[in-house]
């Protein structure tokens, strides 16, 4: 899969190479070798055995990860707060 980069509606960030674009991947995504918690404690320490889809497509595709990016528990937004409080 080919990305035509005169489409995108951002600047590209390349590494070096002008076929390796710079990602950050969201905590959410698994990545095969890298901790994966979905910032929750129950998945403290977990390993991920694969990668899901999207980042191996990513990866294929000649996209270079250079870090993670933070979410709230579970990707669950705002929700879980108004759950815990005491309204």
């Amino acid at each position: 899969m080919k990305v035509d980069f005169a489409e995108l509606s951002f600047p590209p960030f390349f590494l070096g190479n002008e076929n390796k674009i710079v990602v950050a991947v969201k905590e959410n995504f698994c990545t095969k070798g890298q901790r994966t918690s979905c910032a929750s404690n129950m998945l403290k320490g977990f390993k991920s055995p694969y990668s899901a889809t999207v980042v191996q497509k990513l990866m294929d595709s000649g996209a270079v990860i250079i870090g993670r990016t933070n979410l709230d528990e579970f990707g669950m937004g705002y929700v879980h707060r108004l759950i815990n409080s005491k309204v």
